[in-house]
C-alpha cells in the first residue's frame, strides 16, 4: 500500500487525480444513520476523504440527522 501526496492510497479513486465522483451515498431506506457512519468510516480507512461527501450527506454522516431534526442514529435514512 502506497500513500500518495494528497493522502489517498494508490489504486483507490476516492480522491486525488483519479477521483471519479464515487463518494458513498446513503442507502436510502436500507441503512440507519449509524450503519452509514460505520460504512464511511471503513472507506476512510481505505483512502476515502470526507471532503468527497456531498454537502447534504455531511449531516447524515457527522450529525446522524437531517437538517434541523433531532439526532436519530438508529433510524433508517429516508430519501
Amino acid at each position: 500500500m502506497k500513500i500518495l501526496k494528497d493522502g489517498s492510497i494508490e489504486g483507490q479513486t476516492f480522491s486525488g487525480t483519479n477521483y471519479k465522483g464515487g463518494y458513498p451515498a446513503p442507502l436510502y431506506g436500507k441503512e440507519t444513520y449509524r450503519e452509514y457512519w460505520i460504512r464511511v468510516k471503513e472507506l476512510k480507512e481505505k483512502g476515502f476523504k470526507l471532503g468527497d461527501l456531498s454537502f447534504n450527506h455531511w449531516g447524515y454522516y457527522c450529525l446522524g440527522r437531517e437538517d434541523n431534526e433531532e439526532y436519530k442514529q438508529n433510524e433508517i435514512i429516508e430519501n
